[in-house]
C-alpha cells in the first residue's frame, strides 16, 4: 500500500520548522521526503512547475525570468521523475510540503489530484489554520520580501475558503485534516511533532528538531519597506532571488520587537470577509478568536513602520557582513536617533550591489577552468584543512 501526505501549510505556521526536519533525517524506515532538485527544501514551486496551467506566474520562476517554454519543460521533466520514484518507492508513505499549495488555483489541484490518484493506494491532506489577526501581520511581512511596497493589508486577509475548500473537493473531505495553529497546545509545542501525531508519521528515534523562525522583527520589516517603498524594486534575472535572499537573510537574524499591527487597521478587514471567517471556524469545528495584543509599539500607520532606529540599521548591517562577507558600504546619515527611509533604501541598494559582484565573481571563477597556481593553493589549502580535523 502506498500512501501521499500532502502538508499545505499555510503559511507561517511553523513550515520551514517541518520542511528542514523532515529533509535533514536520513534514516526514515516508513516515509520518503522527496524534494525533486538539489538544494530544495520543499516541494513549493516543483508543484507549480508540475501542475499550474501557467507555472511561469509563480514568483520564483517570474523573479528568475522564466518564459512559459522553460517552465512547461521543467514540468514534464519533473512530472516523469516524480513518477518514477513513486514506483521505485520502497517506503509505505511519501510526505510532500508546500506551503505554496494553499493559494494554487482549484484547477491546478485538481490537475494534481488526477495526476497522483493513480499513483496511490490513499492521499491524505493535512493543513494548520492560522487566525486570521497573526497570519495578516505575517502575511504582510512575507509580501514584503517579495516585493510588496503599498502599506495596506487588504490583500493580506487570508481567503480561508479559497485556500482550503478545493482540497475537500478534489480528495475528500474526510481526506483533508486542518488543524488550528496554537503551538502551545501542540506535542513539544513543535508544530513537525504534532503533524506527526495528527498523520500517523514516525520520526526516527532519537530525532532532535531545530526550530527556526523567519519571522522579521518591526524595525527588520521596516528597513525591508522602505526598501522596497523608494528603492529599485525585487528585480528580474540570475542573480535577483539570491541578492534577495542575502538580504532578508540577514533582516531575519537582527532581532528587534515584534511587529504588532494596529487593530484599527485589522478589523474593518475582518469585518467586510465575516462570512469566511465564520465558514473556516464551522469546517474546523472550533473558533478563531484571537487574544488581543498590547496596543503598546503598535503600528498604525505607514509613518509608525518607517520610523527605524540607527542601532536597528547598524544590527542589519553586522549580520549581512558576517553572513554574506561582504564589505559594506558607508553608512548613510544619522538625523535625531533615525534614518530617513530613502538613505535606508539607498544604502540596502548599495549592499546588495555588493552581495550581486560577489555571486556574479563567484559564478565567473566557476565557469573558467581552474588555473594551475589556484590548482597547488586549492591542495595546499585542503591538506591543511585535513590535517587540522
Amino acid at each position: 500500500m502506498k500512501r501521499c501526505l500532502i502538508h499545505i501549510g499555510m503559511h507561517k505556521t511553523g513550515s520551514t520548522t517541518i520542511q528542514k526536519n523532515l529533509k535533514s533525517v536520513r534514516d526514515a524506515a516508513d516515509w520518503d521526503y522527496p524534494t525533486m532538485r538539489p538544494g530544495k527544501m520543499n516541494m513549493n514551486e516543483n508543484l507549480f512547475a508540475m501542475f499550474a496551467a501557467s507555472p511561469e506566474k509563480y514568483h520564483i520562476f517570474r523573479n528568475a525570468g522564466y518564459r512559459p517554454a522553460r517552465a512547461a519543460r521543467l514540468g514534464a521533466r519533473l512530472r516523469r521523475n516524480f513518477e518514477k520514484r513513486v514506483r521505485n518507492m520502497v517506503q509505505e508513505t511519501m510526505i510532500l510540503s508546500s506551503e505554496s499549495l494553499s493559494k494554487m488555483d482549484p484547477a491546478d489541484v485538481r490537475r494534481m489530484g488526477d495526476f497522483l490518484h493513480p499513483l496511490f493506494d490513499e492521499i491524505q491532506i493535512f493543513g494548520y489554520v492560522r487566525p486570521p489577526a497573526g497570519f495578516m501581520a505575517s502575511a504582510f511581512q512575507e509580501r514584503v520580501k517579495h516585493g510588496k511596497k503599498v502599506f495596506g493589508f487588504e490583500d493580506c486577509y487570508p481567503k480561508y475558503r479559497y485556500r482550503f475548500e478545493k482540497f475537500d473537493e478534489v480528495f475528500g473531505r474526510e481526506n483533508v485534516k486542518l488543524v488550528k495553529f496554537q503551538p502551545a497546545s501542540f506535542v513539544g509545542n513543535c508544530a513537525l511533532r504534532e503533524m506527526c501525531a495528527q498523520t500517523g508519521i514516525l520520526l526516527p528515534e532519537g530525532t532532535v528538531i531545530e526550530k527556526v523562525n523567519e519571522s522579521l522583527s518591526r524595525e527588520a520589516c521596516g528597513i525591508l519597506f522602505a526598501y522596497r517603498k523608494f528603492g529599485p524594486g525585487y528585480g528580474v534575472g540570475k542573480y535577483v532571488i539570491p541578492e534577495n535572499r542575502a538580504i532578508i537573510r540577514a533582516l531575519s537574524e537582527m532581532g528587534g520587537r515584534k511587529l504588532v499591527i494596529s487593530r484599527n487597521l485589522v478589523d474593518p478587514v475582518l469585518e467586510a470577509n465575516r462570512a469566511d471567517v465564520e465558514w473556516m471556524e464551522e469546517r474546523l469545528g472550533g473558533s478563531l478568536r484571537e487574544e488581543a495584543r498590547s496596543a503598546k509599539d503598535e503600528v498604525a500607520c505607514e509613518e509608525d513602520l518607517l520610523i527605524i532606529p540607527r542601532p536597528a540599521l547598524k544590527g542589519f548591517s553586522k549580520r549581512l557582513r558576517t553572513g554574506a562577507r561582504i564589505r559594506l558600504p558607508k553608512m548613510p546619515p544619522n538625523s535625531g536617533g533615525a534614518t530617513d527611509p530613502a538613505d535606508i533604501a539607498g544604502y540596502v541598494q548599495a549592499c546588495r550591489k555588493q552581495v550581486g559582484r560577489k555571486l556574479r565573481k563567484a559564478a565567473e571563477k566557476a565557469a573558467r577552468p581552474e588555473t594551475f597556481s589556484e590548482s597547488i593553493l586549492r591542495r595546499v589549502r585542503d591538506t591543511f584543512r585535513g590535517r587540522k580535523k
